[in-house]
């Protein structure tokens, strides 16, 4: 039986079938045994804790002493993972974000557009407003929600989307750098360099434009200019979407895995 853990599921190949499990599921089920049981979750871990290696005989006696290989570490109960090549964490990551999308459905409540509304001058004057989403698993479903931070206050950990305001277009807009981030964030999986690519090219019927020092100069250097959590990676073109196509993006992104 092959299976793959992640921060959030559990991924576990059953004959032709992989069985998603949620870890806020796995924990509810583990407190209803030992409750019933009347044991507790530090009694729980406490049976994977694994026992040294005994130690290795001495050598024997000689006039050259004879160098003592070291011995092969064992491995024991951790939250860390083995380090794999690269290619196959990649290959990995792809195939537990394709998996996931297709068994856990993923919603965003309430109206995106509502981000639009309302703009002080200070917003305005700083061209965003950024806009924290947070996330439930509820069984197979993700739901996400989110809510609009105020100018004066600070972006603590999580997973921020800038609206920026297109003064020249006189349009908000978001960064495929801040989609492919949400995408991330709400699934709880690493989007890989291939993945990125695949989704960038999938949504290109939302016919997003390109801005770079070279187009759309004035767009460009004011989202350089962003202070974190910053909707960019690093100086090079950038495709912008306009913010009344987001939940259509998001749409497409979760539906197709």
């Amino acid at each position: 039986m092959h299976y793959t853990i992640t921060s959030d599921y559990l991924f576990m190949d059953v004959g032709d079938k992989t069985l998603v499990i949620s870890r806020e599921y796995m924990n509810n089920r583990i407190d209803a045994l030992l409750a019933a049981n009347g044991a507790s979750i530090n009694d729980f871990t406490r049976t994977f804790v694994y026992s040294a290696p005994p130690p290795l005989p001495p050598p024997p006696q000689s006039l050259t002493p004879t160098p003592i290989p070291s011995p092969t570490p064992q491995v024991v109960a951790s939250s860390s993972r083995p380090r794999r090549n690269l290619r196959q964490g990649d290959k990995n990551s792809k195939e537990q974000l394709k998996e996931l999308l297709k068994k856990i459905k993923i919603t965003v409540e309430g109206d995106l557009q509502q981000v639009t509304k309302n703009w002080s001058a200070e917003e305005y004057a700083a061209r965003r407003r950024l806009v924290k989403f947070t996330r439930r698993v509820e069984g197979n479903e993700i739901k996400a929600s989110f809510s609009v931070l105020r100018p004066d206050e600070e972006a603590d950990n999580g997973t921020y989307v800038s609206c920026i305001w297109d003064e020249d277009q006189g349009e908000f807009c978001v960064t495929s750098v801040d989609i492919l981030n949400l995408v991330g964030g709400l699934t709880g999986v690493r989007v890989t360099k291939a993945e990125q690519t695949r989704i960038r090219r999938n949504i290109e019927t939302f016919r997003p434009i390109t801005v770079g020092k070279n187009k759309n100069g004035g767009l460009y250097g004011t989202i350089m200019s962003f202070p974190n959590p910053r909707p960019r990676n690093i100086k090079k073109d950038i495709k912008i979407f306009s913010w009344s196509s987001v939940s259509a993006v998001l749409e497409k992104i979760f539906r197709r895995g």
